[in-house]
């Protein structure tokens, strides 16, 4: 039995909604080959399933690429369908992929899910252009516009991982954690011995045990656009912790939040994030606060002696110092950028200026 209709009649049977992301022209043979390909438009044959589990009511539509043919593979190993394709291009496959599918499935598509969860600035403005309403792609830092009137509701975990996430969410001080898990048809034994998760027997056999759970609602995408309040660009970027990437501190406190966020199972909520940021920033105070304090003692002990002994130096570095400091300022800030290792001399700096400044105020007592 094909898959499709193994997940609607499970679904049905549980009386539990999702989102199928679907492809409606698909690369005729290895989408990761470059070269032009023959397309295979979605079958009327697939469409009338689909069709069939929407009017069910337990599944809607999502707009998952044009052909899932990649354009380009990144150096990193990555592979994407849009990012790298100049705007037109993009924009000529959001719209006839969007078109094709809504006449063959007579229902109106509203997010889109991009191939290997890739994408760049321009297919925001298409999108809008579009009329979808949300991206959905996974946490990690995406480029991004923060303006955009887009929803989003990422990818927080898989299917292997529903019971971790679910322990997660009860054990949130969230109201209303919201857990967003993926899963392809490879992910079944049945269909990938190799690379498969679960057999139909075991999803079955979880989706039985999540709807017997009285805490747990279920929505599929559309769904939740109308029911979840917060679904802003702002939660989407405190969620791929871009925020944290900018500011200069050390790796150990960074990745200490970072990991804490990736690690989660849930879409946090912008007041969950304040609290990791509240930590991140306290974090961050006291490691330039000890910066300073050490800097501070030597400088401040050494400046007693050394005035005691040389008070003619004492202008030299009163007003040396300072001086050298604004010009290190100076050079630091010109190009409007500051890095970690600029920011631990600042405050080194810092110290030293006021061990000094301390150190000639105790002597001129």
């Amino acid at each position: 039995m094909d898959t499709i209709f193994r997940l609607i009649e499970m679904y049905k049977k549980y009386d539990i909604c999702c989102t199928f992301g679907v492809i409606p022209f698909i690369a005729a043979d290895d989408y990761h080959d470059l070269s032009q390909q023959d397309l295979l438009p979605l079958s009327i044959e697939r469409a009338a399933v689909l069709k069939t589990g929407m009017e069910l009511g337990v599944l809607d539509a999502a707009l998952h690429g044009y052909s899932h043919q990649t354009i380009l593979k990144k150096e990193d190993g990555g592979y994407s369908e849009f990012a790298g394709l100049e705007y037109e291009a993009q924009l000529n496959r959001i719209t006839d992929g969007k078109k094709y599918l809504e006449d063959l499935l007579d229902a109106k598509i509203i997010t889109f899910i991009p191939p290997w969860n890739i994408y760049d600035l321009n297919i925001i403005d298409v999108l809008e252009k579009r009329g979808f309403t949300c991206l959905s792609a996974d946490r990690r830092s995406r480029p991004i516009k923060k303006e955009t009137s887009l929803m989003f509701l990422p990818v927080t975990c898989y299917v292997q991982q529903l019971r971790e996430a679910v322990s997660e969410a009860r054990n949130s001080v969230d109201p209303n954690p919201v857990i967003v898990f993926l899963m392809h048809e490879f992910d079944f034994l049945e269909v990938d011995k190799k690379h498969g998760q679960v057999t139909y027997q075991e999803f079955d056999d979880m989706l039985n045990w999540l709807s017997n759970q009285q805490d747990i609602r279920f929505m599929s995408i559309g769904k939740a656009l109308e029911r979840i309040s917060d679904l802003s660009v702002k939660r989407y970027i405190d969620n791929s912790y871009t925020f944290y990437s900018r500011v200069p501190v050390p790796s150990f406190i960074k990745n200490k939040i970072i990991e804490k966020i990736k690690k989660s199972k849930l879409y946090l909520s912008s007041s969950n994030i304040l609290n990791f940021k509240i930590r991140f920033w306290v974090y961050t105070v006291i490691f330039y606060v000890c910066i300073i304090i050490f800097s501070f003692i030597p400088v401040f002990f050494s400046g007693l002696l050394l005035f005691k002994i040389q008070p003619k130096a004492i202008p030299l570095f009163k007003y040396g110092s300072p001086i050298f400091m604004i010009l290190f300022l100076i050079y630091t800030f010109h190009d409007f950028e500051i890095y970690f290792k600029s920011m631990v001399a600042i405050m080194i700096l810092l110290g030293i200026n006021i061990g000094i400044y301390f150190s000639i105020t105790k002597l001129q007592k």
